[in-house]
C-alpha cells in the first residue's frame, strides 16, 4: 500500500462520503439518541456528585474535605440525618466516622468506617465520590495507602439502575455499529455501483487500498461518535485510555463486517435490508442489559457482547483490564478473525480485476 494513495482515498471519503445518506442517519441518530437520554434524565446537565459526613466526635478528617469541582461535600449534625439525606437522593453516599479515626489513620491502625450509598445514584457518581474519600484518607494519614475498610451499605433501591447508564452500552454499541458498517459498507455499494473497480486496471490504487481506507475512514469516525457517546454521559471512569482501546477495537470489528455486506450487495437497497436485519443480531446484547432480569449468558453468543461486557464493567462498576481481560481478547480474536477474511476477499477481487 502507497500512503500517497491512502491520502488521496482517505480525502475524497472525507469530502464525499460525509454527504451519503447513511453516513448522515448512522452518526446522527446514536448523537440525537444520546442527547435526549442525558436531557431526560439529568445527566447531561447534572450537578456535582455529593457526599454527606457525620463524625461521632471531633475529627482531623474534616479539615481535609472541602467542595472542589467534582464534589459537593455536606456536613449533617446527626446519623439519623446522614441516612435521611441518602435515602432522599440528597446526598449521593454518606460517610459516618467513627470514634477514634484520626489516631487510628496515625497509628497504621485498621478501621472501618460506614458508607451509606444511595442505590439510585449514578455510577460515575459513587466512583467519584469513593476517588474523593480515599484521597482525603490519604491525606489525612500522611501515606499512600490508610489502614481504613469503607463498608457500603445500599440505602434506597440499590437495583434501581437509572435509564441513563442502562442506555449507555446500548447508545456507544449503536454510535460504533452503525457508524461503521454505514460508512465502510455502504461507501463500499457506491464504489460498486459507479464502477470504480473497473476503473482499477488503468490506475495505481489498488482495491486493498480502497478497502483500507474505508476502513481506517470508519473506524476514526466510529471511536469519535463513540467517545462524544461517553463525553455527553461522564462516564469516562478510571481507564479512559482502556475505553479508547474498546472503541477502537469494536469499530475495526463493525468496519469489517460493514465491508464484508458491501462486497456481496449490488445497491444501496439491498445494503439498507441487510443493515435491518443484521442490527437485531448486533444490537441484542444492549437490549438485553436493559432487563436485568434476563439472564445475560445468552447475550454471550453475540460478538458484540465482547464490547458490551467490557464497557459495562469499566463505564459502570469502574472495573479495569485485569477484570474484562478475557472478553477484551476474545474481541481482539475476532477482529483478527476478520480482519483476515475482509483482506483475502480484497485480494481475491484484486485478482479478479486484472
Amino acid at each position: 500500500m502507497k500512503a500517497g494513495n491512502i491520502a488521496v482515498l482517505l480525502k475524497k471519503e472525507l469530502f464525499q462520503g460525509s454527504k451519503s445518506f447513511f453516513v448522515v442517519f448512522a452518526v446522527l441518530v446514536p448523537l440525537a439518541m444520546a442527547l435526549f437520554v442525558s436531557l431526560a434524565f439529568g445527566t447531561l446537565f447534572a450537578g456535582k456528585a455529593s457526599l454527606g459526613v457525620y463524625a461521632e466526635t471531633t475529627s482531623a478528617f474534616l479539615d481535609h474535605l472541602r467542595d472542589d469541582r467534582g464534589v459537593k461535600v455536606t456536613l449533617l449534625g446527626t446519623e439519623e440525618e446522614l441516612i435521611t439525606a441518602v435515602t432522599d437522593g440528597k446526598v449521593d453516599m454518606g460517610v459516618l466516622l467513627p470514634e477514634g479515626l484520626d489516631t487510628a489513620v496515625q497509628r497504621g491502625e485498621k478501621i472501618t468506617v460506614t458508607a451509606y450509598v444511595w442505590g439510585e445514584s449514578l455510577a460515575n457518581d459513587r466512583l467519584t465520590v469513593s476517588l474523593y474519600l480515599a484521597g482525603a484518607m490519604r491525606a489525612l494519614a500522611g501515606h499512600s495507602e490508610p489502614p481504613v475498610e469503607i463498608v457500603p451499605i445500599p440505602v434506597g433501591d440499590e437495583r434501581a439502575m437509572p435509564w441513563s447508564e442502562r442506555l449507555l452500552p446500548l447508545m456507544v454499541l449503536m454510535a460504533v455499529a452503525m457508524t461503521g458498517l454505514a460508512i465502510s459498507g455502504s461507501s463500499l455499494v457506491d464504489e460498486k455501483i459507479n464502477r470504480t473497480f473497473e476503473a482499477l486496471n488503468v490506475t495505481q490504487i489498488t482495491i486493498g487500498e480502497i478497502y483500507f481506507t474505508k476502513a481506517l475512514f470508519g473506524i476514526i469516525v466510529g471511536m469519535i461518535n463513540g467517545f462524544i457517546i461517553l463525553l455527553i454521559n461522564r462516564a469516562f471512569g478510571n481507564h479512559p485510555w482502556f475505553l479508547l482501546g474498546l472503541l477502537l477495537a469494536g469499530s475495526v470489528m463493525m468496519v469489517c463486517i460493514g465491508l464484508l455486506i458491501g462486497s456481496k450487495v449490488k445497491d444501496t437497497t439491498s445494503f439498507f435490508a441487510a443493515m435491518k436485519g443484521l442490527g437485531f443480531f448486533l444490537f441484542l446484547p444492549g437490549i438485553l442489559f436493559l432487563f436485568p432480569k434476563i439472564p445475560q449468558w445468552i447475550s454471550m453468543v453475540f460478538p458484540t457482547y465482547y464490547l458490551i461486557y467490557p464497557l459495562t464493567e469499566v463505564t459502570l462498576k469502574g472495573r479495569g483490564l485485569e477484570d474484562v481481560l478475557i472478553q477484551f481478547l476474545v474481541l481482539l480474536a475476532l477482529d483478527l478473525l476478520l480482519v483476515v477474511i475482509t483482506g483475502k476477499l480484497a485480494r481475491r477481487l484484486q485478482t479478479d480485476s486484472v
